[in-house]
Order: C-alpha cells, then structure tokens, then sequence
C-alpha cells in the first residue's frame, strides 16, 4: 500500500493524465485491482479510491448473486513505474507467470486432475465464488499444495498468496494461481531451475 501523500495540484495533475490516456487512439485497457493499480503507479490507495468515485478512471465492475461486487480499474490510464505490483494482481489469468520448482508445478498439476478441482472450476464458473462447498474444495485443494510449497527464496510470495486465497475462500484467485503454476510455461522454468541447479 502506498504511504506518501499527494497534494491537490499533484492529483489534478495526475488526473489529467489519465484523462489524457483513455481518450487515446489505440489505447487498451488492462484491468487490475485497485490497489494493485495505486501500487503500479506509487500513489496512495485513497487516491485512487477518489479516482474512482470521482469517475476518472474507467472501471470495470463484475457482480452477480453469490458474491460482493469485484471492482477492476484500467491500470494502464496513467504511467505505470513498478510493473512488478502488477504481477499478482491481473484480471487476466493467461497472462499471469510464475518462476517455480519442480514440486511446486508438480503438485499443482496434479490438483488440476483432482475432481474437485473441476468441480471447484464448474462452480466458479456458475458465479460461486464464497460458498461453503467452495470453500471445502479448496481447503482440499490447498492442503496438497501446502505440503510442496516452501516458504522461502522465490516461492515465498506464491505461497503467501495462495494460502490467502485458499483461507479466505477465494476461489476466483485459487484458480488463477493454481493453473498459473501448472501451466507449460511454469513447467519451462520449473525445468530451467533444476537444470540450472545440477550444473
């Protein structure tokens, strides 16, 4: 979260900004979550909160009966100076990558063959998100993927992030995360890092 503080003019002046870039040709958008969007451009969460109401940055809004609304912002409406904060925060889940060990992918690879896992996919995609049985599937879930997933080195925030998503029953990101680490690219750099560390 961002601490520093913004003066008026500083906000007008960043405003504009966005204003400028989401009226550009060719401009495409790329959804985040706010504070994920307020870590990206090193501004205070509030500022982007205000941004928000106020209806300068665009935003993009997902409810539906089983969950509180999801409120994504267009991050790239204004210079973006730590692309890192991006990383865990993407509403698009292709093009989520993570560096892993070979356990790691493995378990989540293995998790992708468990039932549950689809039952966990057809629920989500039916708009359950924070259900009881969700939350059962998960718990499951992150149980096999607890037992691999070290906390430390570069695995470290991985594992933080998805136990979160698993203790808070967010099934939406569980997903995202576990297929992110059981995809071919994840398997790639898996492979690369055990290479790596044989020679």
């Amino acid at each position: 979260m961002a601490t520093q503080t913004m003066s008026q003019a500083e906000i007008t002046a960043f405003s504009k900004k966005i204003e400028d870039e989401k009226n550009a040709e060719g401009h495409v958008a790329r959804w985040v979550y706010p504070s994920m969007a307020a870590a990206a451009w090193g501004v205070p969460e509030d500022v982007v909160d205000k941004l928000i109401v106020d209806s300068v940055v665009p935003v993009r809004v997902i409810e539906n009966s089983n969950e509180p609304k999801v409120t994504y912002v267009d991050v790239a409406c204004a210079p973006i100076k730590k692309e890192d904060a991006l990383r865990w925060g993407r509403a698009e889940p292709e093009k989520i990558t993570y560096k892993v060990s070979a356990p790691v992918h493995l378990a989540a690879a293995e998790v992708m063959k468990m039932p549950q896992w689809d039952e966990l996919n057809k629920r989500y995609a039916a708009g359950e998100r924070w259900t009881s049985r969700t939350q059962e599937l998960l718990d499951v879930m992150g149980e096999h993927m607890e037992q691999v997933l070290p906390n430390s080195g570069n695995t470290a925030g991985i594992n933080g992030i998805l136990l979160h998503a698993v203790h808070t029953n967010d099934a939406g990101e569980a997903i995202r995360i576990i297929s992110a680490l059981g995809s071919k690219k994840s398997r790639s750099a898996a492979k690369d890092k055990d290479d790596d560390s044989e020679e």
